[in-house]
């Protein structure tokens, strides 16, 4: 009986500290992750129920509904993260894996190893490591059937005259047979204008940033 608790409360401990490490450190979408986490779950609900049987006569309407409640417990718990899952999964398609489609409509792409930084329902955020001079930020916003609405990315451009400068890029997805907008704006430090595309071309050539458009 004491081997079994100890084993118990050993895995349990374990558990909740691989589990705060992967919540807070790593943010796993992994579907091996997300069986692993509700499968822990469920093993310290049942072992509790084991433990306190052990000493007592079995019973097994408790032990029925001590799995009951475990059952139900893991699906409260687990909503959040399989509603999480599914939401990763079908925004994953938007993230590096649409960037092919981004360089034929000329929308800038999400370059190697960045990373989402938050997440919503209908939005994600894309952005570098590090501050970097040049392409920053990512933001993608979706309508409530999963369809991309906008993306805005903004560049980083070098201080003048100790003044901070920027430009942004702002798509604006299309629906049915209209065409996509594609909108750049600039802020100089004092003022922010819309300005063209070949004007957002040579600003990009002036300040020696690639293009990823």
């Amino acid at each position: 009986m004491k081997k079994i608790k100890v084993f118990y409360y050993c895995f349990s401990g374990l558990y909740l500290i691989v589990w705060v490490y992967f919540e807070i450190y790593i943010e796993s979408e992994s579907l091996y992750w997300l069986i692993a986490e509700l499968t822990g779950i469920f093993l310290i609900f049942f072992g509790q129920i084991i433990i306190g049987a052990l000493p007592k006569q079995v019973n097994m309407k408790n032990i029925v509904a001590g799995l009951g409640y475990g059952v139900l417990m893991i699906g409260l718990l687990g909503y959040r993260d399989i509603s999480n899952y599914d939401r990763s999964i079908w925004q994953t398609k938007f993230g590096t894996a649409f960037n092919a489609r981004r360089l034929v409509l000329g929308i800038p792409e999400i370059p190697a190893g960045w990373h989402i930084t938050s997440r919503g329902n209908t939005w994600v955020d894309w952005k570098a490591k590090d501050s970097v001079i040049g392409h920053e930020s990512k933001d993608i916003s979706f309508d409530s059937i999963r369809s991309i609405i906008f993306e805005n990315d903004e560049y980083t451009l070098k201080p003048l005259q100790g003044k901070k400068r920027d430009m942004n890029v702002f798509t604006k997805y299309a629906r049915g047979k209209a065409k996509d907008s594609i909108f750049f704006s600039y802020y100089d430090g004092d003022t922010s204008r819309t300005i063209s595309r070949n004007k957002a071309d040579s600003l990009f050539a002036a300040e020696k940033i690639k293009k990823d458009y």
